[in-house]
């Protein structure tokens, strides 16, 4: 028997799989027929849209009885039945099946609820709901099918679905130096499962250095340790939506503070980002509660950023009641971040026409970033919150000037919404706490849906290409699942409401906050390195252990001393 491709629904429980998870389709592949693995660490990678009423609320969907189908012109076609919430039957017609169209199992084409009686390519499909496997490969496994693939789609199935570890380091056969910093500056490069590579630096002992004697030409064997930076998860115990900014080479440290029932914002200062969460770490209350300035509760995700050369902090915050809105504030000229007389006063964030952002809602998260010139911020939206006519959380998109940022020049135009199973769970509709990473051909949208306070809080992406019209909904992609959730890092439940930070060795990280237990446990930071694979995509899932495999940490030199170098 060959390699196959096996898709199901599995069972779902009390503890980790609602049904709005397990009513999703997973993958799992085998290199003999029988023994199967699964992907994507045992979770969907394929969900049921939600509908929307005419009342414009969710209507929550799932799905059953995937199956799949090699087509003549050598793609494939994923089908499954629609359902509703649970599992519920939704009256869909029966000729009619979810269908998603794909070339390498990599990206998809959604197409939505299909007539496949009518459909060119679907309709000489005989539905069935058996595949040819005597016996499924899982306990938990309610329905499934399976396809013989080729090598190639089987070992880029498990480069894209599996943990990506590292594998090996190439190091210079020789080092040619005159000095201690000829011998430091030197990168290597580190291989990992999917064909990706980073650069990473390494740390010598000073023991090891004192052996080379930069005044005698000759070779010289030493040992050195691949450099890494680990964040110990909690770093931070009760504080939440972590930011984590590079500002005139000081690191600085904010986020919602729940330990202060989140009214207030704190800033951290240090030299190193590690150090900004030392136990004696000193924080400067910067902004405060003020009943004179209706600035009284939901001290919200402050975060730093850059806009026309200035320094803002942008936050929601609410008045008197609850009702929190996006706020901005500037650093004065030659202010210090961490001096609460040294920023501006807040303003509340403008339309076009002068009017606030909304006059019924709420609005959070706001964030910015640049491209091409331009300036635009992203936030979310929210009417009647957790009541009757709640419309879940939404991510909007404006362009903003520079100069004046608290007033856009574009009109609000909607992104996202959360249609997704893993994004409108726990009886919170979410599509929250969005932040951009800018590569060189895109622009990624990371954003949070989910629990906010509890273990299925996640991270999805938003992704849209540098050239594109970023105010056309149609420019950006949806990713079909999460990017970071439960279980994809050892002892952090409910990772979300991230940040992006690049540190002064030229790596990338995300913050978040997570849980330390899946229920009923304070929210706190956590850091990891942002891992890109081999398509330059982002990986967020990426854990201290598997970046630098512990066996390959320390690492052997040839340093070659060279007066001539």
């Amino acid at each position: 028997m060959g390699k196959k491709l096996f898709i199901y629904t599995r069972t779902s429980d009390d503890k980790f799989c609602p049904p709005a998870f397990g009513n999703s389709i997973h993958f799992a592949v085998s290199e003999n027929g029988k023994t199967f693995i699964p992907l994507n660490q045992n979770r969907g990678i394929l969900y049921a849209k939600a509908e929307i009423s005419e009342a414009d609320q969710i209507v929550e969907k799932e799905l059953a009885q995937p199956e799949i189908y090699r087509l003549p012109d050598g793609d494939y076609a994923i089908l499954a039945k629609r359902t509703g919430k649970d599992g519920a039957p939704d009256g869909s017609p029966e000729n009619e099946r979810l269908v998603w169209m794909t070339k390498d199992f990599m990206s998809f084409r959604e197409c939505g609820m299909t007539d496949i009686t009518n459909h060119p390519q679907l309709k000489e499909i005989r539905l069935h709901t058996g595949n040819d496997l005597t016996e499924y490969p899982f306990g938990d496994v309610i329905a499934g099918s399976s396809i013989d693939i080729a090598d190639e789609a089987y070992e880029k199935l498990l480069q894209k679905y599996m943990p990506v570890r590292h594998t090996h380091t190439s190091i210079p056969e020789q080092i040619f130096a005159s000095c201690a910093d000829d011998v430091k500056e030197i990168a290597l490069t580190a291989h990992y499962s999917d064909g990706s590579t980073s650069q990473k630096k390494y740390d010598i002992p000073d023991e090891e250095l004192s052996r080379i004697d930069f005044n005698c030409p000759g070779t010289y064997e030493v040992t050195a340790d691949i450099r890494q930076k680990g964040y110990d998860f909690p770093l931070a115990v009760g504080f939440a939506d972590p930011v984590v900014f590079l500002w005139q080479r000081k690191y600085y440290y904010i986020s919602t503070n729940d330990n202060a029932g989140d009214i207030g914002f704190w800033v951290r200062e240090a030299d190193r980002a590690a150090d900004l969460f030392a136990p004696d770490a000193e924080q400067h209350l910067i902004l405060d509660k003020d009943t004179e300035k209706k600035l009284i509760q939901t001290f919200w995700a402050p975060e730093f950023h850059v806009i026309g050369g200035r320094l803002y902090i942008l936050f929601a915050v609410s008045g008197d009641e609850f009702g929190p809105q996006c706020h901005m504030m500037r650093l004065k000229e030659n202010g210090s971040i961490i001096n609460a007389e040294d920023w501006e006063d807040p303003i509340r964030v403008k339309k076009p026409d002068g009017a606030f952002l909304t006059e019924e809602g709420i609005t959070l998260d706001m964030t910015h970033f640049e491209n091409n010139g331009r300036s635009y911020l992203v936030w979310s939206y929210r009417l009647n919150c957790m009541a009757e006519g709640d419309t879940g959380s939404m991510l909007y998109i404006a362009e903003t000037n520079p100069e004046q940022p608290d007033r856009l020049v574009s009109e609000p135009v909607r992104l996202s919404r959360p249609l997704y199973g893993w994004e409108n769970v726990a009886g919170t509709i979410n599509n929250e706490g969005p932040y951009p990473l800018v590569t060189d051909k895109y622009i990624y949208i990371a954003y949070s849906g989910g629990g906010a306070c509890d273990w299925t809080y996640t991270v999805g992406f938003l992704r849209a290409g540098r050239q594109s019209d970023l105010l056309s909904p149609d420019s950006w992609e949806k990713s079909t699942c999460p990017a970071l959730s439960t279980s994809d890092l050892e002892g952090i439940y409910g990772p979300g409401h991230n940040s992006f930070f690049t540190d002064t060795d030229g790596d990338a990280y995300i913050a978040f906050h997570g849980e330390a237990a899946p229920y009923q446990s304070p929210r706190s930071t956590a850091i990891h390195r942002v891992h890109f694979n081999s398509e330059g995509e982002p990986l967020l899932n990426m854990s201290y252990e598997r970046d630098v495999r512990e066996e390959y940490r320390r690492i052997r030199l040839n340093v070659v001393v060279d007066r001539n170098v």
